[in-house]
C-alpha cells in the first residue's frame, strides 16, 4: 500500500477510502478497530527526504490493549506498536524505513521507501550540470575542443602550466586574456571528465608537471579553463607576464639593433 500524507488504518470499508487509506480485510482481525491508527507523512527540510509518524485514534487511546497487556506481559488484543514498542498515546511514534508496524495481534506491516518515478539519465546529467553552475560562474570558463592535429601538436609541446594555458587561450581566440587559471579540466570525446586539476598559487603551477594533463589530451577532447580573479594568484601572474613582455621587448630591440646597425 502506498502511503498518502494522511492515511487512516482500519477495517471499515464504508468509512475508509481504499485509494488513500489502508483497509485491513484479513480474516480474524476483530481486535482491529474500524479506524485503528493514523499515519502522517510530510516532506522534511530537504525535498528529497520524508518524515512519517503513526498516531492512535480515539478508539485506541485506552490502556489495557496491545503490547505488554496480555498474559505474561504478552500481546493483548488491539493496540498498535512500532518495533514491538507501543505507540505513545498523545504524541505518536516516529517510523522510518524498516520499521515494523503491528495493528492488533495479526496484522504486521513493514515501512519501505521506494522511488515513485524513475530518474532518467539525461535528467540526472542536467541536474548535475545545474548544480555545478549554481556553485561556479559559467562565464569564468573557457572551453576548447581540440579541432586539429596542429592544435594537438602545439599543446603536446607545452612545457608547463603557463604555456599550456596560453596555447589554449590562443586557440580559443582570446590571446590577450590574462593566463590566470586555477582549474584545468579535460573531457573525453563523449564529454565525460577525464581529469580535473586545481592549482591555486604561482609556485605550485611552476612545479606542476603538465605531462599529467597532456596524456589525456587528443583530437576531439575538450579542455576547460577556469579563469580566476583571486588577487593572490592574479597579481604574481600579471607581474610575471609583465617581466616576460619586457624580456621579449629587450630581445627584439637587440636583434633590431644588430640587423640595422652598419659595420664599424
Amino acid at each position: 500500500h502506498r502511503l498518502a500524507s494522511y492515511t487512516v488504518v482500519g477495517r471499515s470499508k464504508r468509512e475508509l477510502d481504499p485509494r488513500y487509506d489502508l483497509v485491513l480485510a484479513s480474516p480474524g482481525i476483530i481486535d482491529v478497530s474500524r479506524k485503528h491508527a493514523i499515519l502522517k507523512c510530510w516532506c522534511g527540510a530537504d525535498p528529497s527526504t520524508w518524515r512519517a509518524r503513526v498516531y492512535l485514534t480515539e478508539e485506541e487511546e485506552v490502556e489495557g490493549r496491545g503490547v505488554g497487556w496480555g498474559p505474561g506481559s504478552g500481546h493483548a488484543g488491539g493496540g498498535t506498536s512500532v518495533d514491538n514498542e507501543p505507540v505513545a498515546i498523545w504524541t505518536g511514534t516516529e517510523i522510518v524505513a524498516g520499521s515494523v508496524l503491528r495493528f492488533g495481534i495479526r496484522e504486521m506491516w513493514v515501512l519501505e521507501k521506494s522511488v515513485i518515478y524513475q530518474k532518467s539519465q539525461t535528467g540526472e546529467v542536467a541536474v548535475q550540470r545545474a548544480h555545478r553552475n549554481a556553485k561556479e560562474d559559467p562565464s569564468a570558463y573557457r572551453e576548447l575542443k581540440v579541432p586539429s592535429g596542429a592544435c594537438n601538436h602545439a599543446l603536446q609541446h607545452c612545457t608547463d602550466w603557463d604555456s599550456f594555458v596560453r596555447v589554449v587561450l590562443e586557440w580559443c581566440g582570446e590571446p590577450d586574456e590574462a593566463p590566470c587559471v586555477d582549474v584545468i579540466e579535460v573531457l573525453d570525446e563523449c564529454g565525460s571528465r577525464a581529469g580535473r586539476y586545481e592549482v591555486n598559487s604561482l609556485e605550485a603551477q611552476e612545479a606542476f608537471s603538465v605531462r599529467i594533463i597532456l596524456k589525456e589530451v587528443r583530437m576531439g577532447a575538450s579542455i576547460r579553463l577556469r579563469l580566476s580573479s583571486d588577487p593572490q594568484l592574479l597579481a604574481p601572474i600579471l607581474s610575471k607576464l609583465e617581466n616576460d613582455l619586457k624580456k621579449m621587448a629587450d630581445i627584439h630591440a637587440g636583434r633590431e639593433q644588430e640587423l640595422f646597425s652598419g659595420p664599424g
